[in-house]
């Protein structure tokens, strides 16, 4: 068979440029996610999950978000786990408020907790418009490049700086579900649940969104294949890597996925981390151990590899052309 191939006039595999989201990121170089991801954290109890997890928003903590304009994004921490005061780590973190913990999970719970995002969001928004339309008017000192709107915008701001909300530059939240797989009104067969939306849509509350869980068979499908973090611990049943193959399933084969994770936690309390966040999958052993695939060359059929008897032959030749 020959292929042939011809090029179609007025077309082309350019990529098309565009202005991207303005999503705030965690300064270049950090190694850290980049938001917003649904994260699943699997591994079975006592295997350090919570640990993994807050030593994460530590590191988060530490670098700091940041927007395209390099204004810090103040991060919030919303913690949804019935243990939560058997787990006093989590009052190690710096962007968790008391008030912002829920020991009794409700639909209804998330959705208030929602409702409050979308809020502050609204108010970031609302403020940054009024905020350009101001310092448009401080830099000219005139009215001669300020439309008709833009007057009428001032003058109900009594031509005064706006005041800024508590989260002037936005918000980036981190919403915590730990230990509610076994909670009936979470995590629904049919995947209708606040959870499953919210892991769908969770860019649009500029949430990163934690799911910890003992098995990735109880996680509903549709959170499962939003999952573009993955931290996971050791078990002995293989059908863990296969659930989850979805996420590096472009850049691994089956086999290559499995010997990585084999390797990953062959010690106690080490996990593998899989991140599928940016342009490039990244690899790592626990969260400070970059893993690095190498794959071998193909050999050619019938190669055969020289022996140390034909390497010394081959040097008297050359040195006997000399």
């Amino acid at each position: 068979m020959i292929i042939e191939k011809e090029s179609i006039a007025g077309f082309d595999n350019n990529e098309v440029k565009y202005d991207k989201s303005d999503y705030p990121k965690p300064p270049k170089g950090s190694h850290l996610p980049l938001p917003y991801y649904v994260c699943l954290l699997i591994g079975s109890t006592g295997t350090g999950k919570t640990q993994a997890l807050v030593k994460l928003l530590k590191y988060l903590e530490k670098a700091k978000y940041y927007n395209n304009e390099g204004e810090e994004v103040k991060q919030r921490i919303w913690l949804f786990c019935p243990t939560a005061e058997a787990n006093p780590i989590y009052k190690t973190l710096k962007n968790l408020d008391p008030a912002d913990i829920v020991t009794e999970y409700t639909d209804s719970a998330l959705t208030n907790t929602l409702d409050e995002i979308k809020q502050i969001k609204e108010e970031a928004e609302d403020y940054q418009k009024l905020l350009k339309v101001w310092r448009k008017f401080e830099k000219s000192k005139t009215d001669k490049n300020i439309t008709n709107e833009e007057i009428m915008t001032l003058e109900l701001m009594n031509w005064e700086a706006p005041i800024p909300p508590k989260y002037a530059t936005g918000i980036a939240n981190h919403i915590i579900l730990d230990d509610l797989l076994a909670q009936p009104n979470a995590f629904k067969a049919n995947g209708n649940s606040a959870i499953s939306n919210l892991t769908v849509k969770c860019r649009h509350y500029s949430s990163n969104v934690y799911v910890l869980g003992q098995s990735s068979a109880q996680i509903p499908k549709i959170v499962r294949i939003q999952a573009r973090l993955l931290m996971l611990y050791r078990f002995n049943s293989k059908k863990i890597t296969e659930e989850l193959y979805d996420v590096v399933s472009s850049l691994l084969s089956p086999e290559e996925f499995e010997k990585i994770y084999d390797d990953a936690t062959a010690k106690k309390y080490n996990f593998l981390t899989v991140d599928n966040t940016g342009s490039d999958l990244i690899l790592k052993q626990n969260l400070n151990i970059l893993i690095k695939i190498k794959r071998q060359k193909k050999i050619s059929k019938g190669f055969k590899p020289k022996t140390i008897h034909d390497q010394q032959v081959e040097a008297l030749a050359v040195e006997g052309k000399k």
